[in-house]
C-alpha cells in the first residue's frame, strides 16, 4: 500500500513541476508535495468539472488507472505562504486549478497523503459528477502549487502547513513557500 502512496506522490510532484515523467521511484514526502509548488493557500471551491481524458475526443489513446483529472474553480481565503519569485495570487481571487483524485476499491479516507481527495471504487472508475460536487463544492481546503495546477489537502492540515513552511529543512532538506 505505501507504494501507492509512493507512485502518486511522484505522479504529483511531478506534474507541479510541469514533466511527465519520473526519473526514479524515490519515496516522496508529504512535507515534499506540499512545498513543490510556488504558493500554499486556503481556499474555498466553487466548481468542480472532471477534466479526465477518458471523456476526451479519444478516450482509447487515454490511459488512466486510479486517478480522474478535476478542474477546480477556488476563491482564495487566505494566502499561507508563497516563494520569493512567486506573484499575482491574491485573497478573494478566483482561479481555476487543475488537480487530480485517486480511486481505490479499497480505499476508507478521504485524503491520501500525497495531496489528494481519495474515493472508493474501482482503479480505472470514471468519477461521476455527483461524487466530485458532492466531494469539493462548498468545501474548505488548503492548496498548494500554483494558480494552475494544485494538490488539496484537508482544512485541519494548516498547522501542519504553516510547521512546514517554517522547518523544511529539518523535515526533508528542501525548500519551502514562505509563511505569509
Amino acid at each position: 500500500m505505501t507504494r501507492i502512496w509512493e507512485t502518486v506522490g511522484l505522479m504529483c510532484l511531478s506534474l507541479l513541476a510541469g514533466g511527465s515523467t519520473a526519473w526514479a521511484m524515490t519515496p516522496v514526502s508529504p512535507e515534499q508535495m506540499l512545498c513543490g509548488g510556488e504558493y500554499i493557500f486556503a481556499g474555498k471551491v466553487i466548481a468542480v468539472a472532471n477534466k479526465d481524458c477518458r471523456l476526451g475526443k479519444t478516450p482509447e489513446t487515454c490511459k488512466q488507472d486510479k486517478t480522474n483529472d478535476v478542474e477546480l474553480r477556488i476563491v482564495v481565503t487566505a494566502l499561507m505562504g508563497a516563494r520569493k519569485a512567486a506573484r499575482g495570487l491574491a485573497v478573494g481571487q478566483a482561479i481555476t486549478a487543475q488537480s487530480s483524485t485517486y480511486t481505490s476499491p479499497f480505499n476508507t479516507e478521504k485524503y491520501i497523503d500525497q495531496g489528494v481527495l481519495a474515493f472508493r471504487a474501482p482503479q480505472d472508475a470514471l468519477l461521476p459528477n455527483e461524487w466530485l460536487h458532492a466531494a469539493y463544492v462548498g468545501q474548505e481546503f488548503i492548496f498548494s502549487g500554483s494558480a494552475t495546477r494544485v494538490l488539496v489537502w484537508p482544512p485541519d492540515k494548516a498547522e501542519w502547513a504553516r510547521d512546514t513552511m517554517t522547518r523544511p529543512e529539518k523535515l526533508f532538506g528542501g525548500d519551502c513557500s514562505l509563511p505569509l
